[in-house]
């Protein structure tokens, strides 16, 4: 009966306040945590999403968005916190409401296109300037505090909750997350968006030069549709294509140049414009500090991950032999 007592107390502890909030714990009691792991060298405890197996970590120190950025790694070997959904807003709510804190939505790459740069959701858009929020992403953005304006800044969580946008410079708290490993989902081959009724086809063909991808695709026929290297043209468009044919350490080439005059990017297909003069006039979302133009780089390519996060995004190049393959769009 004693046995059963301490185990009793033990389970009472493990769910017992962390850091002042309540939650789940996933490991041991550690007294040092009053109830909830002690993870590594660092006397802080994580929380148990346990509709996700997520943990979450409100760290005890006040720091600028780079260092919430790389510290959340760093230190914890976890993410910067995404938030995906409506749900998951609730619990990080129920657990740290009360809080300033930052988390990984920023528009560092690109002035006024918000995206994830850090877990589950890195490089999905959520909210861009010029268009509002993105159909089928989350944002707690209220109508005051949506981003107006293209400055770098990124998501600092107060304490109702709403997402403000805020100078990366600004000291605060950061949150945690440590999501359950999950490997990558197959690669498709074809995927049908029913927004626009357009087909894509991913090819792998590493090595394959910007050339001989518009080539090929511009050959290619799907169900009596024309195909063409992918254009882009919305952040609902490019989410859908993060969905389907996103891939670790994958580049794919995509259907934009700027080779019939300099500085100026159009969709060849459509012979459209959507960058010129140092400006997005339509949606894009170039890495960090691309287009550069460095030796007649005429010709872009995706990367969808990277060792470091301004390396993610649209880059321009000349031929680029660590791209993969390419994106044919039918329609």
């Amino acid at each position: 009966m004693k046995n059963f007592y301490v185990y009793s107390l033990l389970i009472f502890l493990s769910l017992s306040w962390c850091n002042g909030q309540t939650g789940t714990c996933d490991y041991p009691y550690n007294s040092t945590c009053n109830g909830c792991v002690e993870f590594g060298t660092y006397p802080d405890c994580f929380i148990k999403d346990p509709a996700t197996g997520h943990l979450y970590l409100l760290a005890n120190e006040l720091v600028s968005w780079e260092t919430a950025y790389a510290n959340s790694n760093s230190k914890y070997s976890g993410n910067l916190a995404s938030i995906s959904s409506q749900a998951e807003h609730s619990f990080i709510q129920s657990a740290f409401g009360g809080s300033n804190f930052w988390v990984a939505g920023t528009d560092y790459n690109r002035l006024g296109t918000w995206s994830w740069v850090t877990g589950e959701e890195i490089h999905k858009v959520f909210y861009t300037v010029r268009g509002g929020s993105t159909a089928g992403s989350y944002n707690n953005f209220s109508p005051q505090s949506a981003p107006t304006t293209n400055e770098i800044k990124s998501v600092l969580v107060n304490t109702s909750g709403v997402w403000t946008p805020q100078y990366n410079y600004v000291y605060a708290r950061y949150l945690v997350e440590i999501a359950p490993f999950t490997p990558p989902n197959p690669r498709m081959t074809y995927a049908f968006n029913p927004s626009n009724g357009h087909y894509y086809q991913y090819v792998q063909s590493e090595g394959i030069t910007w050339f001989e991808a518009n080539d090929r695709a511009s050959g290619s026929k799907y169900k009596g549709f024309n195909g063409y290297l992918v254009t882009i043209n919305t952040p609902e468009e490019h989410n859908f294509l993060l969905q389907n044919f996103m891939h670790y350490d994958n580049a794919i080439y995509i259907g934009a140049s700027d080779a019939a005059s300099e500085g100026t990017w159009k969709w060849l297909n459509e012979n459209t414009i959507f960058y010129s003069g140092s400006n997005c006039v339509g949606f894009c979302l170039w890495g960090y500090d691309e287009p550069n133009g460095y030796y007649s780089e005429n010709y872009a390519y995706w990367r969808f991950f990277s060792t470091w996060r301004r390396d993610i995004g649209w880059v321009d190049y000349r031929i680029n032999p660590d791209v993969y393959g390419f994106i044919v769009e039918y329609s």
